[in-house]
């Protein structure tokens, strides 16, 4: 890519662009001859040509017959033909970035666009698709998190916070509606559902068991994280009228408990409403620290059952239900606990907080399936018949992510707090000693 160019794009997108080019890694030689090392190898002729400022005409041939294979996903579920937009972007190639965007069959990598010419293409083609109902279940990037989703582009564009993009994606739809009237005014006819193909569509992470459905445009805009486009939909769909049946409202209070810290501060400061609609059992389980706290001190009428259930339920192996793109760090169990300390309860004294902390220190970091319990049976077939099933689900359910982080700053609270070292916690003991030796022989290089 070319430096003059990169300095004087807009800050934003300059680093929106180097996120997305550093999403394939080029490993150094020699490259593995297998598929994955087949699709590196066109990345690195196509960076070759682009820093040699090739004509466009010698960058289609690389790919023959076949186009730009906009279709394929590298290891790190990274499209090809964003890969070249944004490449081509820095390269300052805007005939590259027209073909890119034009070859695209999905908007993943594209939602941060910030071009308007090319967001009025990319608008174009994508609510064609919306219209023509071709949104099948696909992965999709949302704010570096890979996810599945079925809803439409139109809705992702909302989730991803940007305006701009879903001011053209409008404007292009207002367009192509009344050029079809009849048809498109047929098409709903059919489907019995004014302008929309379901009654809600969903989207969760690739590894967590648990979606979050999306039954309107506000829960999309709260899944969003963006204040900014909270404040747009709020302002320019009819939001206020809108009737919430119990399923919409349940599934627009778990996309509000499980907003990021930025939108969650600023829904209780401009939209206290919108915080009401969240249940207190909804908050803990996504693990919400500024929103538990909001609610001990407005609304803890019902906070002590909800509390006494899921410190009697909870356990460190399950995943917070943060919203796509904003997990939960290491510090978010000790924060909960240090939020009901602070509460001052009769009904949560030290003694109960530090029973159920040790309950939750003792249990291991992974799971197994223990077939004794079944009773004695004979095995045919792995449970993961005929490869029907993702082996990497399998793994991640064997080993939680990020379950042994949030287990030793947990312990490390409960030593603070006075907690007693039982024989069960001596091994945890042991290893957090272990990482504080390293972390310490780390600092003094």
């Amino acid at each position: 890519m070319k430096e003059a160019i990169l300095n004087a794009m807009n800050p934003i997108e300059k680093k929106i662009l180097e996120k997305e080019v550093q999403k394939i890694h080029i490993p150094e030689e020699p490259i593995p001859f297998d598929d994955f090392g087949k699709k590196i190898r066109y990345v690195k002729k196509i960076r070759e040509l682009l820093d040699q400022d090739a004509e466009l005409k010698e960058i289609k041939l690389l790919f023959g017959r076949k186009g730009l294979h906009q279709g394929w996903y590298y290891k790190n579920e990274t499209p090809l033909a964003s890969y070249v937009y944004w490449y081509g972007r820095g390269c300052g190639r805007e005939d590259v970035c027209r073909w890119a965007v034009e070859a695209s069959t999905t908007i993943d990598g594209l939602l941060q666009v910030q071009e308007p010419s090319h967001m009025e293409e990319i608008a174009k083609l994508f609510v064609c698709a919306d219209k023509d109902n071709a949104v099948p279940f696909r992965r999709i990037y949302l704010r570096d998190e890979l996810c599945w989703t079925d809803a439409p582009n139109y809705l992702l564009v909302v989730m991803s916070g940007n305006i701009p993009l879903l001011k053209m994606f409008e404007e292009k739809d207002r367009e192509m509606t009344e050029d079809n009237m009849e048809y498109w005014e047929y098409i709903c006819y059919m489907d019995q559902t004014p302008g929309a193909r379901k009654t809600y569509y969903s989207i969760r992470r690739e590894t967590i068991v648990g979606e979050f459905y999306i039954p309107n445009i506000l829960t999309a805009a709260i899944l969003s994280g963006s204040p900014e486009m909270l404040d747009y939909c709020i302002d320019h769909y009819d939001i206020d009228n809108m009737g919430l049946a119990y399923g919409e409202k349940e599934a627009l209070g778990q996309a509000i408990a499980g907003a990021g810290e930025e939108l969650t501060e600023y829904m209780i400061e401009h939209y206290p409403g919108l915080i009401e609609l969240a249940e207190a059992e909804q908050v803990m389980k996504a693990g919400n620290i500024p929103m538990l706290r909001h609610l001990l001190a407005e609304h803890p009428e019902h906070l002590n059952w909800y509390a006494a259930l899921l410190f009697n339920l909870r356990d460190i192996r399950t995943p917070y239900m943060s919203a796509p793109g904003f997990p939960r760090n290491a510090d978010t169990d000790v924060e909960m606990y240090r939020a009901f300390l602070e509460w001052e309860s009769p009904e949560f004294s030290m003694d109960f907080i530090l029973g159920q902390m040790r309950a939750e220190l003792e249990k291991p970091t992974s799971r197994e399936l223990d077939l004794k319990y079944y009773g004695e049976q004979e095995i045919q077939k792995t449970y993961n018949v005929n490869g029907l099933f993702s082996k990497k689900m399998a793994r991640e359910w064997e080993k939680v992510p990020g379950c042994q982080e949030r287990q030793e700053r947990l312990f490390e609270f409960y030593q603070e707090l006075g907690g007693e070292v039982t024989e069960e916690l001596e091994k945890l003991a042991d290893r957090v000693e272990n990482s504080r030796l390293i972390e310490g022989l780390f600092e003094n290089f």
